[in-house]
């Protein structure tokens, strides 16, 4: 229950002025309460897409960089970024659909643009015989990294539904 003196001083204030029986104080009172409550649950919210949002530009810029540069025994790396990346993306389109709220961390984020600049270079049989020679990978390895690539741009996608879902919205 309400322990807190300004509580319990706010509550008895809201009955006084507003001539309110103990019901309507209640009711008055649960309002406010839910108002401060999603309040913090948006302030939580935008610091989290803040977060993600970080860690999902950063992670695209580490991943392009080994994707052009292939450089030896980092393969563990590439797989592991883009595993991480797929994580946070898909934590951020839960976050985006789940409060139906769009804001600049989402423009951040998109402003990477139409896809992860790293899905944009051409993995052609020049690149992938240099990520074998120089990741010790073999055909099955190449394989994964095709399909978590395939996952990134998915997930993106996600993301981009959902802003042109907002965009309908205006």
């Amino acid at each position: 229950m309400l322990k807190n003196k300004s509580s319990i001083f706010l509550i008895k204030r809201i009955s006084l002025n507003m001539h309110l029986d103990f019901k309507e104080t209640f009711l008055t009172c649960v309002v406010l309460l839910s108002t401060f409550s999603s309040a913090a649950r948006k302030k939580k919210f935008k610091a989290t897409t803040a977060i993600l949002g970080d860690r999902i530009i950063s992670l695209c810029d580490e991943i392009l960089k080994l994707t052009l540069e292939l450089p030896q025994d980092e393969g563990g790396t590439l797989v592991e970024n883009t595993e991480t990346l797929n994580s946070c993306i898909r934590q951020f389109v839960k976050l985006i659909y789940a409060d139906d709220y769009y804001d600049k961390d989402i423009e951040r984020v998109l402003a990477l643009g139409p896809q992860p600049k790293f899905l944009e270079v051409e993995l052609d049989d020049k690149r992938i015989e240099t990520a074998k020679k120089n990741f010790g990978w073999n055909d099955k390895d190449i394989e994964d990294w095709f399909f978590q690539r395939l996952c990134t741009y998915q997930h993106w996608n996600h993301i981009l539904t959902y802003k042109n879902h907002y965009a309908g919205m205006k």
